[in-house]
């Protein structure tokens, strides 16, 4: 795209920045910020500024800026940033970062917000949603049932957990799941049906554990 300014921005840039800096042409590179500072970056490349910013964020998902909806009925809520595995093939710990999950009450207040806006399902989203809460005294189930209680005609569709995580909550989550709201559909990354293969990945369960 010939005059077009390039900006990369999340993981790649700061997990392989070099092989980056070798194979693409780009006017900006950063990792994960948020809308404002995005803006801001935007600006000074605009303006003629090459701009190579590898931040790993420490925060939250702001979750009261604005934001567009490709599909007007659904709306994508992330809820917490980084994760708790140290898995031996995964970039996310490195170009995220640890766990940090974003307040119930911030989550409940973007779904009652959004579902103003004519949002009729609610995408529960994060790099392990089963992870959600620990650091902060809380858990999915949790929120979960919060989520629920608010007043309105929706459905919520829970994303990726890490089948350990899953485990740990079992009944709690399996509680939480006959609400007739929340769909019942269930994404777990086994990754692998060998014991040997998922110790060596550093998954932290078993097949067994699966079973049960």
């Amino acid at each position: 795209m010939p005059g077009k300014k390039v900006i990369v921005a999340g993981c790649l840039p700061l997990i392989s920045f070099d092989r980056l800096r070798r194979e693409v042409r780009f006017d900006g590179a950063v990792g994960f910020v948020s809308g404002v500072e995005m803006v801001d970056v935007v600006r000074r490349v605009v303006a003629g500024e090459t701009v190579v910013e590898l931040i790993r964020s420490k925060g939250v998902p702001d979750l009261d800026l604005p934001r567009a909806r490709p599909n007007p009925v659904v709306s994508i809520v992330p809820i917490s940033f980084g994760c708790l595995g140290s898995c031996a093939y995964c970039c996310v710990v490195r170009a995220r970062g640890v766990l940090r999950s974003c307040s119930v009450d911030k989550v409940a207040d973007l779904v009652k917000r959004d579902l103003l806006g004519g949002a009729r399902e609610f995408w529960i989203t994060a790099q392990d949603t089963g992870c959600f809460g620990r650091d902060v005294g809380s858990s999915l189930a949790e929120l979960l049932k919060v989520v629920c209680q608010v007043e309105g005609d929706f459905k919520v569709r829970v994303g990726m957990m890490t089948p350990n995580t899953v485990r740990d909550d079992l009944t709690a989550l399996v509680d939480v799941f006959r609400n007739e709201r929340i769909f019942k559909f269930i994404h777990l990354p086994i990754q692998s049906g060998n014991d040997e293969v998922l110790s060596k990945m550093q998954r932290c369960y078993t097949i067994q554990d699966l079973r049960v």
